[in-house]
């Protein structure tokens, strides 16, 4: 999971958006990464949310 989110250093910003996120979909575990990308290229993660709930489970997540 580390090694998905030290990879936002080079693909951050082409994920898709979700939520107003970006969405970053782990490769071998159900998880997505949102983060967002703010000003100066400061990449700051928001969530890790398992992905294999419901998905109205998953937009109670965001409150």
């Amino acid at each position: 999971m580390f090694g998905e989110i030290d990879s936002l250093l080079l693909y951050s910003g082409i994920h898709q958006k979700v939520f107003g996120f970006h969405r970053l979909l782990a490769r071998r575990l159900p998880y997505g990464i949102y983060y967002r990308v703010e000003e100066g290229g400061v990449v700051v993660v928001w969530r890790v949310l398992e992905l294999r709930g419901s998905p109205s489970g998953i937009r109670k997540a965001w409150g």
